[in-house]
């Protein structure tokens, strides 16, 4: 799959079934995105329906049969967004874990991060914008992007905690997750070592000399989760 880009939106999750059913918008129509490009209603109309059969659902990006998750069971355009409705895996525990993971997100009234890697096929011309008006384009496949510590990512990503308030929310939204969510043991395990360390980067955090400026304050608390998570059990 080289020479692709990818797109993403972060959007709460339209529906969920309990055989494993979730519908997720992964693109919206007509607005300029942070690349500076627009995508065009009807520019998935083709790919919708020539390459369904080609188009897996994928986690992180990640192109290996392990990371496969799941299959699109209807792909439409509305006037607003490109919709997916995909059939999840639920006998792996990649499947089962990001099943109930939608559930509680969704049950939460929370959004989750969707892109898809694509090729464009025909622009508009625009010069009005920086980057392309696509207007056609071919989908090659969608994928679940995890932020933070959700148990199916391979990393944890810290970039977005910088205050010790920020972590003990992130703290106990993993918490409400484990007493909500029947994650496989895999799953559960990892969420409660992310806690742990976590935890420990607090305690450690709260009994040093801080700096004095706020900003200088948040940098250092950021730059101490890097730290923690820098040999990660999660690389």
């Amino acid at each position: 799959m080289n020479g692709y880009n990818i797109k993403s939106l972060d959007a709460h999750i339209e529906n969920i079934r309990p055989e494993g059913l979730v519908t997720i918008a992964i693109s919206a129509f007509d607005v300029e995105d942070h690349a500076h490009d627009i995508v065009r209603k009807g520019a998935f109309a083709g790919t919708f329906a020539r390459d369904s059969a080609n188009i897996k659902h994928v986690v992180d990006h990640i192109h290996d049969v392990a990371h496969i998750v799941g299959t699109p069971q209807r792909m439409e355009e509305t006037d607003r967004y490109a919709i997916i409705e995909s059939k999840l895996i639920l006998d792996k525990s990649i499947g089962h874990d990001l099943f109930v993971t939608y559930k509680h997100l969704h049950d939460e009234g929370k959004a989750m991060e969707h892109s898809y890697a694509y090729r464009t096929l025909r622009r508009n011309e625009n010069k009005q914008i920086k980057g392309e008006d696509i207007a056609e384009l071919e989908m090659l496949e969608y994928s679940t992007v995890f932020r933070g510590c959700n148990p199916l990512t391979p990393t944890l990503d810290v970039k977005g905690l910088y205050t010790i308030d920020d972590c003990v929310s992130y703290i106990d939204d993993l918490e409400r997750m484990l007493r909500k969510c029947d994650f496989s043991d895999k799953g559960g395990r990892r969420i409660e070592q992310v806690v742990s360390r976590l935890e420990g980067v607090l305690t450690d955090f709260k009994g040093r000399s801080l700096p004095a400026g706020e900003e200088e304050r948040r940098k250092a608390f950021n730059d101490e989760l890097r730290a923690a998570f820098k040999d990660s059990l999660f690389n």
